[in-house]
C-alpha cells in the first residue's frame, strides 16, 4: 500500500472563503480512490500563500514535505495541479525534483504523474513551472493595471478604510452588480490626523512622542486603546490625508472631498521623516534635541571639518565657589572630541555666544517680515525660482546640443575608418558614438525633468503663499515663545549656521529667506 500526502495550496484568503480549497480536496481524494493502492495518511494546507512570490523553502507546508521524503515517511505526493507545488520557474522544479530523488511519486489530478528520468522529462517540468510563473506575472500586471484604473478614476479600491475615513455604500454598483462602498471623510476622527501632522509639521515630533502626547490628552484609537507609534509613523507617510487616491506606483489627482491635511503640511512632514534618520547627513527643518537651553540643534556645523556639532552641558567652572557650579550649555564638535585626525579646529563652543549672534539674525529676518508687503515678496520669489529653474534649463539644454554634436562629428569619421585613413579604430569610433549617444539621451531626459519643473515651479503660487502666512506667523509669536518653540522656529528658518575658530559664524537661511535682502534695496 502506497502512503499519500495531499497538499492544497490558495494563494488569496478569499480563495479560501470561495471553497477552492475544498474543491482541490475532493477532487484530490477522487483521484485516489481510482487507485486501490494508495492510502491518504496526511493532507497539507496553505492557506493565502503565494506560489509566485513565495520561495519553497520560506513555505512550511513544502519545508515539512522535503523532511519527510528525506525521512521516507510517504510514497506519493498528490496536488490538484503543479502550480500548487508553486510557480517559480527557477524554484518549483528543483522543490519537485529533490522530492522525486527521494523515492517519492508526484502526481497531479490534471496532468498525471510528473517524470525526472530523461533531460525531455526536466525541460518539461521546467517549461511547465515557466508557463505558470508567467501566468502569475500577466494575472499580477492585470490586477495592478486594473487597481491603477479604479484610483485614477476616483474609487476606492478595496480594504478598511484607513483612520480618518469611512466608508458608505451610496447606490453605485459594480460589474456583477453587487453594491460598492465609497471612501468618504469621517468628520469625528479627521480632527485627530490633522492634530497628529499638526504635532509632526509645527512641533517636529517624532511617531513616539506624537503616540503619547495623543494618549496624554486622552486620544484612542478605534479599538479604544492608545495609539501605536508604528501607527502614527504609517499615517504620516499616507498620501490619501492629501485627498490622492494610490495604488502601488500610481498616484490619482487631488481629491477635495478627501483631503484632511493639505499639500504643503504633507510634504513637510515627509521631509522632517527623513531628517530623523540617523543617518541624516543635512539641516533639519525641525531641532533633534527639543529641550536644554541651547537655541540650536541638528543645524549647526564645524567650519574646519564639516561635521555637526551636538549640544550638550559643562560644568561652568572645576572650582565652584559656596557649592555653587551651574551647568552651561555649549556645541561640541563630535569630530574633534572623537575623531581627531578628521578635524583640528576648535572643540567647543559657548551656546550663548553662537546663540546671541544666531538669535539677532533671526530676530531682524522675523522684524522685515512683519513689515513686508506679502506680493512685493511673493513676486520676487516666484522671480527668484523662476530664474534658477531657467539657469538650469540652459545648462542642460547646452550640455545636450554639445553632446549631439559631438557625435555628429563623429558620425563623420565613419567613412574614413572604412577607408582606413581614420585615427579611430571602427571599434574606438562606435564606443564613442554611444557614449555621445547616451549622454544625449541623459541629458534630454534632465531637461524634461528640469521643464517639468519649471512648469511646476509656475503653478505653485498657493504653497509661497502659505510659506509667507507661516513666517508671518513666526514674526508675530517669537519674542514671546518658549526655548522649545523658539528652537523649533529656528530650524524652520535656518538653513545652516557654520562656526570656525575664533567664534566665527556664518548662517545660511532657508530658500526664499534670502528675497528680503532683495525687497530692501
Amino acid at each position: 500500500m502506497k502512503r499519500v500526502i495531499c497538499l492544497y495550496r490558495v494563494s488569496t484568503m478569499k480563495q479560501v472563503e470561495d471553497n477552492d480549497l475544498p474543491m482541490q480536496r475532493e477532487a484530490c481524494r477522487a483521484f485516489a480512490a481510482q487507485h486501490p493502492d494508495w492510502k491518504i495518511i496526511d493532507e497539507k494546507y496553505e492557506k493565502g500563500v503565494s506560489g509566485f512570490k513565495i520561495r519553497g523553502k520560506d513555505r512550511d507546508a513544502v519545508a515539512e514535505l522535503l523532511v519527510e521524503a528525506e525521512g521516507g515517511a510517504f510514497d506519493v505526493l498528490l496536488v490538484y495541479m503543479m502550480d500548487r507545488l508553486g510557480r517559480i520557474a527557477d524554484d518549483t522544479p528543483v522543490i519537485a525534483k529533490t522530492i522525486a530523488s527521494c523515492g517519492v511519486e508526484i502526481w497531479s489530478v490534471m496532468e498525471g504523474q510528473q517524470h525526472f528520468d530523461t533531460q525531455s522529462d526536466h525541460l518539461m517540468n521546467y517549461i511547465r513551472s515557466w508557463a505558470a510563473e508567467c501566468e502569475s506575472v500577466k494575472t499580477s500586471m492585470r490586477t495592478k493595471t486594473r487597481l491603477a484604473q479604479i484610483v485614477l478614476e476616483g474609487r476606492f479600491r478595496g480594504g478598511k478604510a484607513p483612520y480618518g475615513y469611512r466608508l458608505e455604500k451610496q447606490g453605485r454598483k459594480n460589474a456583477r452588480g453587487h453594491e460598492v462602498y465609497e471612501i468618504l471623510v469621517n468628520e469625528e476622527e479627521a480632527p485627530v490626523v490633522a492634530h497628529i501632522f499638526a504635532l509632526s509639521a509645527l512641533n517636529g515630533y517624532g511617531s513616539r512622542k506624537i503616540a503619547t502626547a495623543l494618549t496624554e490628552e486622552g486620544y484612542r484609537n478605534r479599538n479604544g486603546k492608545p495609539f501605536h507609534p508604528s501607527t502614527i509613523q504609517n499615517m504620516l507617510k499616507n498620501v490619501l490625508y492629501t485627498g490622492v487616491l494610490r495604488s502601488v506606483e500610481s498616484l490619482s489627482e487631488v481629491f477635495p472631498h478627501l483631503q484632511i491635511i493639505p499639500e504643503m503640511v504633507f510634504n513637510h512632514v515627509q521631509a522632517q521623516i527623513q531628517q530623523h534618520r540617523s543617518d541624516y547627513e543635512g539641516s533639519r527643518l525641525s531641532p533633534v534635541t527639543r529641550n536644554g537651553q541651547a537655541l540650536l540643534s541638528g543645524n549647526i556645523f564645524c567650519g574646519t571639518c564639516g561635521g555637526r556639532l551636538i549640544s550638550t552641558t559643562v560644568r561652568s567652572t572645576h572650582h565652584p565657589k559656596k557649592g555653587v557650579n551651574p551647568r552651561v550649555p555649549i556645541y561640541r564638535c563630535y569630530n574633534r572630541i572623537q575623531h581627531k585626525e578628521l578635524c583640528d579646529g576648535q572643540s567647543t563652543y559657548r551656546a550663548d555666544k553662537v546663540d546671541a549672534v544666531v538669535e539677532a539674525a533671526v530676530c531682524e529676518v522675523l522684524d522685515r517680515i512683519r513689515v513686508i508687503d506679502q506680493k512685493d515678496y511673493l513676486k520676487k520669489r516666484r522671480q527668484q525660482e523662476l530664474n534658477a529653474a531657467r539657469i538650469k534649463l540652459r545648462q542642460l539644454e547646452s550640455s545636450y546640443n554639445r553632446a549631439v554634436e559631438e557625435r555628429k562629428q563623429l558620425s563623420s569619421h565613419m567613412v574614413d575608418v572604412l577607408e582606413g585613413k581614420s585615427p579611430f579604430t571602427a571599434e574606438d569610433l562606435k564606443e564613442r558614438m554611444d557614449e555621445a549617444k547616451a549622454m544625449a539621451k541623459e541629458f534630454a531626459q534632465q531637461m524634461e525633468a528640469q521643464k517639468a519643473l519649471l512648469r511646476e515651479t509656475q503653478l505653485r503660487q498657493e504653497a509661497v503663499e502659505e510659506h509667507f502666512q507661516q513666517l508671518k506667523g513666526y514674526a508675530q509669536v517669537y519674542q514671546n515663545a518658549t526655548m522649545e518653540e523658539k528652537r523649533r522656529i529656528v530650524s524652520a528658518l535656518v538653513e545652516r549656521v557654520t562656526v570656525s575658530r575664533g567664534y566665527e559664524i556664518h548662517i545660511q537661511f532657508r530658500v526664499g529667506l534670502d528675497v528680503l535682502n532683495s525687497l530692501d534695496n
